[in-house]
């Protein structure tokens, strides 16, 4: 509805509808909020944690290993884990270094620590083998296969 208003001696058409979505500062506004959730979006994933994993055979035994061993998996992350721990199946397995809490270690920025998979434990399981799994405290960080893990050279 256009009502018009006096202004000294010109009239002034005033629109008093609402706005309509093709108006120029309805688009430009949209357009702002649409690159400040881009920009926002990648801000989170690049400074998200990210762990890579390898898989090596090593064979020990006691008394330079607390468990015997034959695989050990490296993880190795984008930032620091305080608590992480390696689960294969259903079974935690210990950091190599030991400590007093051997099935939890800190990793530091730019560092890995190997877990070593007791002989008890059948990493290997049935077709892609048993479920790998990476944590940070309690919240899981990555899974993947044991056979999709990458051999370490």
């Amino acid at each position: 509805m256009m009502r018009i208003a006096r202004a000294g001696r010109y009239l002034i058409g005033v629109d008093r509808g609402m706005t309509s979505w093709d108006d120029p500062l309805v688009i430009v506004g949209l357009l702002a909020v649409v690159v400040a959730a881009v920009g926002i979006v990648c801000e989170v994933r690049k400074n998200r944690l990210r762990v890579e994993l390898e898989r090596f055979e090593e064979r020990i035994s006691p008394p330079l290993s607390p468990t015997e061993t034959a695989w050990s998996i490296r993880v190795r992350p984008s930032k620091v884990m305080e608590h992480c721990n390696v689960l294969v199946g259903t079974m935690k397995i210990p950091a190599a270094k030991g400590g007093p809490i051997p099935l939890e270690t800190k990793i530091p920025i730019g560092g890995a620590e190997n877990f070593r998979i007791p002989t008890s434990g059948n990493p290997f399981g049935d077709g892609d083998g048993q479920m790998v799994t990476v944590k940070d405290d309690n919240k899981t960080v990555k899974r993947q296969r044991f056979r999709k893990i990458p051999l370490s050279r």
